[in-house]
C-alpha cells in the first residue's frame, strides 16, 4: 500500500511539474479525478500549446546545446593535447636538469681548484707588483747610468780626437794619456756592457713580469667568469628547483584537470543521454502532435464542410426570409392601403354622422321650440 502511495505521489509531482511547464499553476487533485469541461478544455489546451511551443523551441534550444557540447569536446581534446605536450616538455626538462646536474657535479671540483689557484695568485700579486716596481726603478737607474756612460764615452772620444791632433807635438804625453784613456774607456765599456746586459736582463724580467701579470689578470678574469658561471649555475639550480615546484604544481593541476575532464566526460555522456531521451521524447511528442494535427485538420475539414452546409442552409433561410420580408412588406403596404381606405371611409362616415347629428340636433331643437310655442298658445296647458 505504501509503494502505491509512493508511486501515486511521484505521479502527482511529475504531473504537477508538467502542468507548471505548461503554465497551469492551479492544477489540483479535483482536475485529475473529476474535472469540469471548462477545466478539461483549459488543461488540454495548455498541454497542446506547450507541446507545440516545445516542438518549435527544440531547434532553438538543442542546437546551441549541441554546438556548446561540440565546443566542449574540442576544448577537451585541445586540453588533452596540451597536457601530453606539457608532459613531454617536463620529461625533456627533467632529462636536461639531470644532465646539467651531472655536468655541474663534474665542474664543481675544477671550480674549487681554480678558486684555490686564484686565491694563491691573488696572494702573489702584491709581492710581484712590489718586485716589478723595484725592477722598474733599477731599470731607470741603469738607463740613467747608461746615458751617463754614453756621454762619458762621447767625451772620451772627443778627447781622443783632440789628443790625436796633439800626438805630433808631444807623443809621450799623448801616448800615456791615450793609454790612460784606453784603460778608462775599456773600464767604461765593460761597465757599459755590464749595464747593457743588466738592462737587457731587466727588460726581459720586466717583460716576463708583464706577461705574468697579464696571465694573472687573465686568470683573475677567468676566475671572475667562473664565479659568474657558478652564480649562474646556482641561479639555474634555483630555477630548476622552482621549475620542479612548478612542475609538481602543474602535475597536481593536471590531475585536477584530468579529474574535471573525466567529470566533464561523465556529464557529457549524461547530457548526451538526456539529449537522446529528449530527442526521443520530442520525436514521440512530435509524432503525437502530428497525429493530433492530422485529427485536428480532419475535424477542421469536417467543420468546414459543416460550415459550408450551414452557409447553404443559411442562404436558403436568408432567401426565404427575404421572401417573407417581401411578402410582409407587401402585406404591410396592403394593410396600410386598407387602413388608409378605412381611415378615409371613417372620416367620410364621421363627417356624415356629424352632419347628420347636427341636422338631427337642429331638427330636435326646432321641434322643441315648436312644442314650446304650442304649449304657450294653449294657455299653458298642454294637449295630448
Amino acid at each position: 500500500m505504501s509503494i502505491i502511495k509512493v508511486f501515486t505521489g511521484c505521479f502527482k509531482d511529475t504531473l504537477v511539474q508538467l502542468m507548471r511547464c505548461a503554465a497551469i499553476y492551479d492544477f489540483s487533485d479535483r482536475d485529475l479525478l473529476n474535472p469540469t469541461p471548462e477545466r478539461y478544455k483549459r488543461i488540454l489546451s495548455g498541454l497542446i500549446n506547450f507541446v507545440l511551443f516545445e516542438t518549435e523551441q527544440v531547434p532553438l534550444v538543442l542546437n546551441p546545446l549541441e554546438e556548446s557540447l561540440n565546443d566542449l569536446q574540442n576544448q577537451r581534446d585541445e586540453l588533452l593535447e596540451r597536457i601530453s605536450k606539457s608532459r613531454k616538455d617536463n620529461s625533456d626538462l627533467d632529462r636536461k636538469h639531470e644532465e646539467e646536474e651531472r655536468i655541474a657535479g663534474e665542474l664543481i671540483p675544477q671550480i674549487e681548484g681554480y678558486k684555490a689557484t686564484i686565491l694563491e695568485c691573488k696572494d702573489m700579486t702584491d709581492p710581484l707588483e712590489q718586485r716589478r716596481a723595484e725592477l722598474l726603478n733599477t731599470r731607470r737607474t741603469i738607463c740613467e747610468q747608461n746615458r751617463n756612460a754614453v756621454t762619458e764615452v762621447q767625451r772620451l772620444e772627443n778627447e781622443i780626437n783632440r789628443l790625436s791632433t796633439r800626438i805630433a807635438r808631444s807623443p809621450e804625453k799623448v801616448k800615456s794619456a791615450i793609454e790612460s784613456l784606453q784603460k778608462t774607456l775599456s773600464s767604461e765599456l765593460s761597465s757599459i756592457a755590464s749595464l747593457e746586459s743588466n738592462s737587457h736582463y731587466l727588460e726581459r724580467r720586466i717583460k716576463s713580469i708583464d706577461q705574468y701579470q697579464k696571465d694573472l689578470l687573465q686568470c683573475l678574469k677567468l676566475a671572475d667568469e667562473w664565479e659568474i658561471e657558478t652564480l649562474k649555475v646556482e641561479e639555474v639550480k634555483k630555477t630548476l628547483n622552482s621549475l620542479n615546484e612548478e612542475y609538481e604544481s602543474k602535475v597536481f593541476e593536471l590531475n585536477e584537470i584530468e579529474k574535471k575532464s573525466s567529470q566533464a566526460q561523465r556529464r557529457t555522456e549524461v547530457m548526451q543521454e538526456q539529449i537522446s531521451r529528449v530527442h526521443s521524447g520530442i520525436h514521440r511528442k512530435r509524432k503525437a502532435g502530428i497525429e493530433r494535427q492530422t485529427k485536428t485538420q480532419e475535424k477542421h475539414l469536417e467543420e468546414i464542410e459543416f460550415q459550408t452546409e450551414y452557409e447553404k442552409e443559411s442562404q436558403i433561410l436568408t432567401n426565404e426570409k427575404m421572401m417573407l420580408i417581401s411578402e410582409d412588406k407587401d402585406l404591410a403596404e396592403d394593410y396600410i392601403r386598407s387602413m388608409k381606405k378605412g381611415q378615409a371611409a371613417y372620416d367620410t362616415l364621421r363627417s356624415e354622422l356629424l352632419h347628420y347629428c347636427m341636422k338631427h340636433t337642429t331638427a330636435l331643437t326646432a321641434v322643441e321650440n315648436k312644442l314650446q310655442n304650442i304649449s304657450l298658445g294653449n294657455g299653458g296647458h298642454p294637449t295630448d
